[in-house]
């Protein structure tokens, strides 16, 4: 028995704010990877760029990206590799290929915020404005309630 698998995770830079596109409100964006090396004859330092495009259809994660995610922030989006054919605006055939992050499964994580000053001046406006109480420590009660839903008897 043979197993397919097509799973796709790229950890890079937003090249533009993310869109919310179509009437279900899906969301595109463009994510930049590079890799650089050190040339072997010439000693220099080479990079490259590669560029996806990202199309996300999970609506908890098409919803974050837009809400917080800006451009130059670093992304990291699990989900599956998907080539479409479509008609340009002059009735030509093209091909795209796309990181599509599906309804159910796959995931969008935001890893680091752009440090250009524009950008701090927009982490004010993307913090949520409620406070968030944080407990780092369970009480001992929990933590047995934990251990006793984790039993599978």
């Amino acid at each position: 028995m043979a197993i397919n698998i097509n799973k796709a995770i790229i950890m890079g830079r937003l090249g533009a704010d993310p869109e919310v596109k179509g009437s279900s409100g899906f969301v595109t964006c463009r994510v930049a990877t590079s890799e650089s090396w050190k040339d072997k004859q010439t000693g220099e330092r080479q990079e490259r760029t590669q560029w996806h495009n990202v199309v996300v259809f999970n609506e908890h994660g098409a919803n974050f990206l837009h809400q917080y995610a800006k451009k130059g922030d670093t992304v990291c989006i699990e989900g599956q590799i998907e080539t479409r054919k479509f008609l340009d605006r002059d009735n030509q055939e093209r091909w795209v290929t796309e990181i599509v992050v599906p309804r159910f499964g796959g995931s969008v994580q935001l890893m680091s915020q752009g440090s250009t000053q524009s950008d701090v001046d927009r982490q004010e406006e993307r913090r949520p404005k409620a406070d968030v109480k944080v407990t780092t420590k369970p009480s001992q009660q929990s933590t047995r309630k934990l251990l006793d839903d984790e039993i599978p008897f």
